[in-house]
């Protein structure tokens, strides 16, 4: 990820595909505090980028956002029931439920 970051602010390219140097990149990525995976971006990076950083969703708004995007009928509403159940696992942060043998506990 970090050699295709390179690519595209040094050289302008996507893999063997030159850029029109008017094209805006965006790229979206989980912070270091919602991805165990996640790491810091070298500072020769960072200063060529701009970051945005938004507010997580909560179950509400994701509710809201799945009955316009699908309907309120057309998606499995027991996944809803579940996060009524247990809300902490909605966004939950990946190194707070892995177990050492690397199975997920819920």
């Amino acid at each position: 990820m970090l050699s295709a970051a390179y690519k595209i602010v040094r050289d302008y390219k996507i893999g063997d595909i030159a850029l029109n140097k008017q094209t805006l990149v965006v790229a979206a990525s989980n912070g270091s505090e919602h991805s165990s995976i996640s790491n810091s971006i070298p500072k020769p990076l960072r200063d060529r980028f701009d970051f945005i950083e938004t507010e997580a969703s909560t179950t509400d708004s994701w509710t809201e956002w799945m009955d316009k995007r699908y309907g309120a009928a057309k998606w499995e509403r027991n996944i809803l029931a579940y996060l009524a159940w247990k809300p902490s696992n909605f966004l939950a942060n990946t190194t707070d439920t892995v177990e050492d043998n690397g199975m997920s506990r819920l």
